[in-house]
C-alpha cells in the first residue's frame, strides 16, 4: 500500500490503452464462452512522455520512479482527469540536448488495498487542493 503521489504532468499526446483480463473456454463447434476474470479486471495503461525536460525536472521524475524500483505503488492522477493506483515497470531517459531530456514511461493501474487516501483524492476536484493537502506545491 502506498501513499505516494505522482505529481508531474505528463507531456500531450499521452496514449491510454485497455486488456481487459477475460476467461475463455473454445468447444469445438466454434462457440466460446467468455467471462471476466475477477472484479478489476479492466485496468488501465498509460504510456506517457515528459519531453524537453531540463535536468532540474527531469532528475526529480528519475528519481521517483527509481525509488520504487517497479514494485510499490503511487497515486496518479491521469490526463482524464481520474486519480488511480498504478506502477511504472519500465521507463527511459534520453538525452536530447545540454540539459535536456524526454522521459517515457508506462503506467500500469494496479488494484491494491484499499486506502484512506484514494476516496479522498478521488472527491477532491482541484489537483492543486491535493499537492496542498499532501504538504506540496502545485
Amino acid at each position: 500500500m502506498s501513499d505516494e503521489v505522482f505529481i508531474w504532468s505528463p507531456s500531450y499526446g499521452a496514449r491510454k490503452a485497455h486488456k481487459p483480463r477475460v476467461l475463455s473456454a473454445a468447444f469445438g463447434d466454434g462457440y466460446e464462452q467468455r467471462a471476466g476474470d475477477g472484479i478489476n479486471r479492466n485496468p488501465e495503461r498509460w504510456d506517457l512522455q515528459f519531453a524537453t525536460r531540463t535536468d532540474m525536472e527531469a532528475d526529480p521524475i528519475d528519481a521517483f520512479l527509481s525509488a520504487r524500483g517497479g514494485v510499490e505503488s503511487f497515486y496518479f492522477y491521469t490526463p482524464f482527469e481520474r486519480v488511480g493506483l498504478f506502477i511504472c515497470r519500465e521507463w527511459s531517459r534520453d538525452r536530447t540536448g545540454p540539459n535536456l531530456s524526454v522521459l517515457s514511461a508506462t503506467f500500469e493501474e494496479v488494484f491494491d488495498q484499499e486506502n484512506e487516501l484514494q476516496p479522498l483524492l478521488v472527491s477532491l476536484g482541484s489537483w492543486n487542493a491535493v499537492l496542498l493537502m499532501l504538504g506540496l506545491t502545485p
